[in-house]
């Protein structure tokens, strides 16, 4: 393992005869434009998505939640937008802090969203409240600042060293795999808890009727043709029903677990290899192995916008 010298090139610059004057990029060029293409694409439709479910909410006057939600997703989605100038400042473009920047308030963005759908969550459940209790939000705001600042720190410590210093990335991807298996246990248990207390409620109004059938009405449900063009019509109507508010959680509640289990596996995954793999940037920067620099499309980057 090579050290930072005084020989040492800046992150994003590869040590050759003439000296710090080559980018990595040089060295990937084909996979660098590549990978421009990919996150600008990524960032951009991310970003139309989003704003246009804002607009949606906006219009539709919807819960102040919902459009906070948005509007985190948004910027989530500019941050991949922006990476594309200079993935992994492998052009010398972006200072490496600030890519790391780019990256880490993305995360710590979706890790806002996570926590705050889980507030809320409990507030349903404990104090059958759409209005946070201030306990709630007490914990909520002190959970998003810490893994605000805990990404802050690592991104400033990065600075030194010519921009090779920080938290190693396999801690930080550890930590971050913590921080989602906590959030994500905490969604899934008080998401069970609201959708056992929105199927209680259906099974209330269900056993509840408000509209009474009269005996002319009985009679008339009896003579449907079901055959008939105009039952079918019927038939089809009910099939097209939105779902039930249990059946929409059920539905976040999966789909967001899935993507979260996903996710942990592959911090962990990444956090071994790395471990175990060289550091070829700075390598490359001291002046070896610079043929062997590879750009691969990262599958945690490419988790980000699901």
């Amino acid at each position: 393992m090579l050290n930072v010298t005084d020989a040492t090139c800046d992150y994003g610059l590869a040590q050759t005869a003439e000296g710090c004057v080559h980018t990595l990029s040089s060295f990937c060029h084909n996979q660098y434009i590549l990978l421009q293409i990919v996150y600008c694409v990524m960032g951009l439709l991310a970003m139309a998505v989003c704003a246009f479910k804002y607009i949606q909410a906006v219009r539709r006057n919807g819960a102040k939640l919902q459009q906070q939600i948005f509007l985190l997703c948004m910027y989530a989605s500019f941050t991949i937008l922006v990476r594309g100038v200079d993935p992994m400042s492998y052009g010398h473009y972006t200072p490496r802090p600030i890519s790391h920047f780019l990256t880490d308030s993305c995360t710590a963005t979706l890790y806002t969203i996570y926590i705050k759908s889980l507030s809320f969550y409990i507030s349903l459940t404990q104090h059958g409240a759409v209005t946070k209790p201030k306990s709630v939000v007490v914990c909520e705001r002190a959970a998003i600042c810490l893994i605000w600042a805990f990404y802050m720190a690592c991104d400033i410590s990065s600075i030194s060293k010519k921009g090779f210093g920080g938290v190693r990335s396999t801690i930080q991807l550890y930590v971050s795999a913590g921080f989602l298996c906590a959030v994500s246990t905490g969604f899934t248990i008080y998401g069970i808890r609201v959708i056992r207390r929105l199927e209680s409620i259906d099974t209330v109004t269900m056993n509840n009727p408000r509209v009474l059938f009269d005996s002319r009405m009985i009679d008339t449900c009896r003579s449907i043709d079901y055959n008939s063009e105009e039952s079918q019509a019927v038939l089809e109507e009910v099939k097209r029903r939105p779902l039930r508010p249990a059946d929409r959680i059920r539905k976040v509640l999966f789909v967001t677990e899935s993507m979260s289990l996903l996710c942990v596996a592959s911090q962990v995954y990444f956090g071994y290899t790395r471990y175990h793999a060289p550091a070829v940037e700075l390598e490359c920067a001291n002046g070896v192995n610079c043929d062997e620099l590879k750009m691969p499309l990262s599958p945690m980057h490419v988790l980000h916008p699901w």
